[in-house]
């Protein structure tokens, strides 16, 4: 059984298992935060990969649409389409690369190795 407790800014019921009720707050209040705010909930949120740098890709600087931070570190992820995974072959799956902003963890994905400038 869940314990329940009310938002400190709407009052509405929420439970103890969401990551922001610690603080109170419901999901709905949570979303509605700009990530400055949300981010200062959770301090520890910060990744600090070793990394991380400032990125130009195709002639631009990235820069997050969420927290506005400009430090990146990159990742490729293999993504699985629903054949490979039936029949287990990899080959035919395709690659991403990913920018993974290093306050927040927003990602930028993209299906070709971007241009860096």
């Amino acid at each position: 059984m869940m314990n329940k407790s009310r938002c400190i800014r709407c009052g509405s019921e929420i439970s103890s298992d969401k990551h922001h009720a610690v603080h109170g707050i419901c999901e709905n209040c949570f979303e509605k935060m700009d990530p400055a705010e949300k981010m200062s909930l959770h301090p520890e949120w910060t990744l600090h990969h070793e990394d991380a740098e400032n990125q130009i890709i195709d002639g631009h600087r990235l820069v997050c649409p969420l927290c506005g931070h400009d430090r990146f570190w990159k990742r490729i992820t293999v993504m699985i389409t629903p054949a490979a995974a039936t029949w287990n072959w990899l080959p035919g799956s395709k690659k991403s690369i990913n920018y993974i902003c290093d306050r927040c963890g927003y990602i930028f994905s993209f299906l070709r190795e971007p241009t860096k400038s």
